[in-house]
């Protein structure tokens, strides 16, 4: 008869074969045999993880710390299967517990590391990642967990020698090679940064969000297109459709017809970009095309560097005629535009969005007239919370982004947070002030920089501190009563 060690070896091949429904058998069959036999637990629970099935396999795991309390790989186990429920916190206490036992746990070291990551709790996750690089220096998915890291601490010299390190270790790694391009990105080395950024394609979330955008046309390589017809599509959110659109008159400069897919919210206003024959939504079926680009490549296609940016603006205009008013009594001085959050699904949500307070203490500054373009369902909480105060709420004659963009073009000054309607505004060559935060700063907005080399008519206000939205604010403010003086000087002036 085989005995218990022999059918675990048995298991563990065709656990390491990927063959999980066989080996979840024969850890099944050998704890009808040992019921108390707790690696036998623990091994099952993993098999049934990989599988999908967390609640089986965060009970065979509690099976086998009940067995033998001080599992130190059970307890880490037990954290993966938590942090795939969404239970980070559950999820570190196990994580720490495995280490509070064995110190030397290097896997416990990485998934601490990367639930405090998902938290944004960068400090605590970069000493996990340190700690498990003191214990194996050449693991190259440490070095670039901590690249990602220093990259949101704004250490960008740093994070692009972990990418770089980690590369040396394992060439062909794509999420080392994709951090690394937007580091160099964020440090305005474009050449190389977009070079390194198509490696995205290969990134599985990357490649899983995007499975709709493979195409069996070639994929255009820069050279005169001679009157064939170039697909230009839309990979990833409204701001990054808004900023590189601007690339579709170079495109058809070489001599193509250029149709553009996009998400229907943008059809209308990206129709008035020049050079685009067609504007069609990305959710419809696709006219024929000979070649295509998605917009994010075409800066590497066509050699931009920091230095060459198309940055001619406005690139989009409001359509003719629309029904969007801004109104304003006639003592109001400036006409201002507010966007105080994004969708709270992206990860950086918590710092790049504002309290709306804030921006309603620029409401009472005489001669200053504040409209909301925030879009629902955050445009809601205007109604809740500023009760009786002086702010415009546009959402209702804001349908899609033309809406927004004729809005934004009967505004003096839009004030927002790091949204697409940023990029709008800049597109449309209208002043904009940006508000970023400290933590997580999008590779576009560069560091310590003022200005955007994307958009001439852009300035940005950083925060100096995780959170410091008083500083943000009290420069902005400062700002806001300089143009009102400026203005006021205009208006009285005897010429």
């Amino acid at each position: 008869m085989t005995s218990i060690a022999e059918a675990l070896g048995v298991a563990s091949n065709h656990h390491q074969a990927g063959n999980l429904a066989e080996a979840e058998r024969i850890y099944r069959h050998i704890l009808t045999l040992e019921p108390r036999h707790a690696e036998a637990h623990k091994n099952l629970g993993i098999a049934l993880c990989e599988q999908g099935k967390l609640a089986e396999a965060i009970a065979s795991y509690r099976l086998a710390l009940a067995l033998k309390p001080d599992y130190a790989e059970a307890h880490n186990n037990l954290g993966i299967a938590l942090w795939n429920q969404g239970k980070l916190t559950e999820a570190i206490a196990c994580y720490c517990q495995a280490l509070d036992l064995k110190p030397n746990l290097v896997e416990a070291h990485h998934n601490l590391g990367n639930a405090l990551y998902e938290q944004l709790l960068l400090e605590e996750a970069a000493a996990c990642y340190r700690q498990a690089l003191a214990l194996t220096p050449d693991d190259p998915m440490a070095h670039n967990n901590l690249g990602n890291v220093l990259f949101d601490q704004g250490k960008v010299t740093e994070a692009i020698a972990c990418f770089r390190q980690a590369l040396a270790l394992k060439p062909d790694d794509v999420h080392a090679h994709a951090g690394l391009g937007l580091a160099l990105l964020r440090a305005g080395d474009l050449s190389r940064g977009f070079t390194e950024y198509e490696w995205r394609w290969k990134v599985k979330q990357f490649e899983q969000q995007c499975a709709g955008l493979i195409l069996p046309q070639p994929f255009w390589d820069g050279s005169e297109l001679n009157g064939g017809t170039i697909l230009l599509y839309a990979e990833q959110g409204f701001g990054t459709t808004i900023q590189f659109i601007r690339y579709a008159p170079l495109v058809a400069r070489r001599g193509g017809r250029v149709i553009v897919a996009c998400q229907p919210e943008l059809i209308r206003l990206l129709s008035s970009v020049a050079g685009t024959a067609q504007v069609v939504s990305e959710r419809e079926p696709l006219p024929d095309f000979d070649l295509h680009a998605p917009l994010l490549s075409l800066p590497r296609i066509i050699g931009t560097t920091l230095e060459t940016i198309p940055s001619q603006c406005p690139y989009l205009s409001p359509p003719e005629s629309s029904s969007v008013k801004v109104e304003a009594t006639p003592d109001v001085k400036l006409k201002v535009g507010i966007v105080w959050a994004g969708l709270p699904i992206h990860r950086n949500d918590r710092n790049r969005s504002c309290p709306l307070s804030y921006f309603l203490e620029l409401a009472e500054l005489p001669g200053v007239a504040v409209y909301s373009l925030q879009k629902q369902p955050r445009a809601a909480g205007l109604g809740e919370v500023t009760p009786g105060m002086a702010v415009n709420n546009l959402s209702d004659q804001i349908g899609d982004w033309a809406d927004t963009a004729a809005a934004i073009c009967q505004l003096d000054l839009v004030l927002t947070v790091d949204t697409g309607v940023a990029h709008l505004a800049g597109a449309l060559g209208r002043p904009v002030w940006v508000l970023l935060p400290h933590v997580g700063v999008d590779w576009r907005w560069m560091d310590g920089r003022e200005d955007s080399p994307w958009y001439p008519s852009m300035k940005l206000f950083r925060q100096k501190a995780p959170g410091d939205w008083p500083s943000v604010f009290a420069r902005v403010s400062a700002e806001l009563q300089t143009l009102l003086g400026s203005y006021s000087k205009i208006k009285n002036s005897p010429f």
